[in-house]
Formats: C-alpha cells, structure tokens, sequence
C-alpha cells in the first residue's frame, strides 16, 4: 500500500534554571506522553508525540535532528528524518511536539475496510530519537511511544421531517434530510444528489448541496420543496421514497428513505442547517 510521506515539525520551549554539574543528556531526561491524534479525516491523521527534554549540563545543549518510524496495527506506515538547529540553555526544559501525518486510506475498498473495522481501536506505534549534541559529545536520545486510533465512520442519512401543504392549485411536499457526521472531525462533501417520489410519482430531483462541509459530531439539515399538481388529496397520508447519494470523494454513501407524509402546514422549526446533536 503506497503511503505519502509524512511531514514532522518540532516546536521548541525553553525555561531557564540553575546550573547542575556538566553531564552527557540521558535517555532518561526525555519524557513523554502517550501519542496523540491531533488531526484526522476519512483518509489519514497525525499522531504527535510530544516530550520535555531537560539539559543536565551545564553548556547549551543543541537539538540537531529527529527521526520517526510510525507504524499502524503493526504495519509500517511511514519514517523519516529532518534537520534541526534549537538551542537549550543550560537547565533549560524544552518541550518538543513530533507530529507525524499519514494517508492510509487511497480508494474506496481501502476506506470501507476502515469504517469496517467500527468502535475497535487501532493500535498506533511511534519510535525514534532526538539528535542533540553538547560540549563536544554526540547524543541520540530514543523514544518510543504507543496510542490509538478510531476508524472513521461515513456519514448517516435520515429523514428529519416531512410536510405536505394545502393550496387551492397544488400540494408542497416538504423534505427535511438530514446528514449525520458521527466523528469528531468535520467531513467534506462533494455534492449530495436526490430524487423524490411521493405516491408512487416522481415529483423531483436535483441537487441539495455541493462543497459542503459537516461540522464535528452533529447533524447537517436540508430542506428541499417541490410544488405538485394532481396529487391524491382525499388521503390522509402519502408513501414517499426519498433516493439518492452523498458523494465523499473517495467513495458515495447511498441515500434510500421511506416513509409517509401527513397533511399538515409546513414547519417554521427547520430553519438552521447545522444542528448539534443532542
């Protein structure tokens, strides 16, 4: 599977202190934390490791480089290496964030098998060393950190509400769909397309967005009306099927709902596209 290199930054804080005896820097100044997913979308992430290095000499210590080799459920990923030039005063804590971005999903077979794999962690595995050189001795300081991914889920259709409305000449049949974004990241969406039939006749079809974007874990409203002429009016309630596809790129959601439709007057409640969930 072809992975896109990765890029890596690291972010340099310092704080000064008193000055300890002249000493090589050890694995053991380096702390850290479990890895973190700072970015993710329906086809890659980063996972970030972040340390505090502390200088325990008493000359200033030079980060010069860093390395990375992160793997995915026990499969490499992606690796690499970059050139720094940081300073750390002598006493000095400096806090260090590796940030590593990786594509894992490049087809829809690929992002289906994810979706598959549901609320199951995906283990996440990242080594390397810090490069750092002082008074004159070259240091590698490894590290290796473990954390966890959550596969990505494809957004959720649904029905929100209906609505048929009276006049004297036709009937507007009101749809309210809605699109659930169940992650905790926004997902961006090409176009949603659809086609309504109401009494088993066709009444429209069309577009309902394109370029949309899908806010973090909440539900995406849209209302769509179409005005009808010789519907069946002596009915009390109307079978619908609401068709469609939402298309994400990589791959397209299909969009197939039912139900029926009542008479009643049109709501004044569906006025926000975006609605946090509950």
């Amino acid at each position: 599977m072809a992975i896109r290199r990765a890029l890596i930054a690291v972010g340099i804080s310092m704080g000064c202190a008193g000055a300890p005896p002249v000493a090589p820097v050890a694995p053991e100044a380096l702390q850290a934390e479990r890895l973190a997913i700072t970015d993710q979308t329906l086809s890659g992430f980063t996972a970030e490791a972040r340390f505090e290095l502390t200088n325990t000499g008493e000359t200033p210590m030079q980060i010069t480089g860093a390395t990375y080799d992160l793997t995915m459920d026990g499969k490499p990923l992606t690796a690499g290496q970059m050139d720094l030039d940081q300073t750390a005063s002598p006493g000095a804590i400096v806090s260090l964030r590796v940030p590593v971005s990786a594509e894992v999903v490049h087809n829809a077979d690929e992002l289906k098998a994810m979706v598959a794999r549901g609320d199951s962690p995906i283990p996440l595995l990242m080594k390397g060393t810090i490069k750092t050189s002082q008074g004159g001795t070259q240091s590698e300081i490894p590290f290796s950190r473990t954390g966890e991914l959550r596969a990505p889920r494809l957004p959720v259709p649904r029905m929100n509400d209906t609505a048929l409305g009276r006049s004297d000449q036709d009937v507007t049949v009101s749809f309210y769909f809605g699109l659930e974004n169940q992650n905790p990241f926004e997902i961006k969406v090409k176009n949603i397309t659809y086609k309504a039939v109401v009494d088993g006749k066709e009444i429209g079809s069309g577009t309902a967005s394109i370029g949309d974007r899908l806010p973090a874990s909440q539900t995406a409203e849209y209302p769509i009306q179409e005005n009808v002429l010789n519907l069946d009016r002596s009915k009390t309630e109307i079978p619908y099927r609401f068709s469609g596809s939402v298309d994400l790129g990589l791959v397209q959601v299909p969009i197939d709902l039912t139900g029926t439709m009542k008479f009643e007057a049109s709501k004044s409640m569906h006025k926000k596209k975006h609605k946090e969930e509950e």
